[in-house]
């Protein structure tokens, strides 16, 4: 195994065998682990990237305290910036801390002892649940141009930000994995959630039959089942679909140089400040067509003989993008000095788009 040039991830679910845990139980080869940068997206989803340095011990061991509870299947990487990385291997054990048992979750790194002075250093990425980012706007409307801001609201429920760069990402990629848990992150059963991504793998008395079923819905353009839930995580609030983005919109970063935010609380981040041009629209449904009689209700349960016609007359809004920046869909508080005149949903509005 040394001897390979790749990245070769191995879990262990039973305790750390006597060489292995001799480091562990002496604190060599402890790595110190930082919050360097988070990604987030408007469903729920962030990326957090993290950089640990240190030193290995005698053997080219190196380890990090804790694992991620819930990235996904796929998105648990740790990739080496310096020194040779020969292996990853997750690994859960019972240690005694005054008096009583606790599981402890790590994630032991070997590196080739022939390479480099011992000093190590890797990234470390997850991408999971945890954070979300909600764009809301405030259009102040003037003469012939608008003040409009843009304010990112966050709800962190995963872990504490510690004054890192954090990015906003406008669109939603598909994550096809989001519902299977990694099996690095120990936080669950392994067979079952292999079971479900590769069933040929795990069953290969029913693979023949498993791919035909999933060629033979593709032909007939059938919708796949949904896939199962995953388990649950850190709690994140949900959003009315309009709000929490689409797939047809340019993924577009908003960077955030720099934001403090503990797990549990929420912030408000200014984005955008602009003017942007606009101009009244007013637009009249006329219905023509009058079907029965719609009848003003009176007591004694008696019809009136006059007939209600509704035309709905709308005063809209329409805004310029002057800016370099797309604007995401987001919640719009339109006002009039101090007086709220109304609130709608701001679409997508790509550089120079109406």
């Amino acid at each position: 195994m040394r001897k390979g040039t790749g990245l070769v991830c191995v879990v262990a679910l039973a305790s750390l065998g006597a060489g292995a845990g001799r480091a562990a139980e002496e604190g060599e080869g402890k790595l110190d682990v930082k919050l360097a940068r988070a990604v987030v997206f408007k469903d729920g989803y962030c990326l957090l990237v993290k950089k640990a340095t240190g030193k290995v011990d005698g053997a080219g061991r190196a380890f990090i305290e804790g694992l991620p509870e819930n990235a996904i299947l796929g998105a648990f990487w740790v990739v080496p910036t310096k020194g040779k990385l020969l292996s990853t291997v997750s690994r859960q054990q019972i240690i005694a801390k005054q008096g009583k048992q606790e599981t402890e979750k790590r994630l032991v790194l070997e590196f080739d002892p022939k390479v480099g002075d011992g000093a190590v250093e890797v990234e470390v990425f997850a991408l999971g649940p945890g954070i979300r980012w909600i764009p809301t706007y405030r259009v102040a409307l003037g003469e012939k141009e608008a003040d409009l801001v843009m304010q990112a609201e966050l709800l962190n429920e995963a872990e504490d930000l510690p004054g890192i760069p954090v990015d906003l990402v406008v669109g939603v990629p598909s994550f096809r994995f989001r519902n299977l848990a990694s099996p690095l992150t120990l936080s669950g059963g392994i067979v079952d959630p292999l079971r479900r991504a590769a069933p040929q793998i795990m069953d290969p008395s029913g693979a023949s039959n498993v791919l035909f079923s999933q060629r033979a819905g593709e032909v007939r353009g059938e919708r796949a089942a949904p896939p199962p839930a995953a388990a649950e995580g850190p709690a994140v609030p949900a959003l009315p679909p309009e709000l929490a983005g689409e797939q047809a919109q340019d993924l577009f970063v908003y960077h955030v140089p720099k934001l403090s935010l503990r797990a549990g609380e929420r912030a408000a981040v200014p984005v955008i400040s602009t003017k942007a041009p606009f101009r009244h629209l007013y637009t009249w449904d006329v219905q023509l067509a009058r079907s029965g009689a719609e009848s003003l209700p009176e007591a004694g349960g008696r019809v009136s003989p006059t007939r209600l016609l509704k035309n709905e007359v709308w005063h809209q809004v329409e805004l310029t993008n002057k800016t370099q920046v797309p604007w995401t869909t987001g919640a719009a508080l339109v006002v009039d000095g101090y007086l709220p005149i109304g609130q709608e949903l701001l679409t997508y509005t790509s550089v120079g788009g109406k």
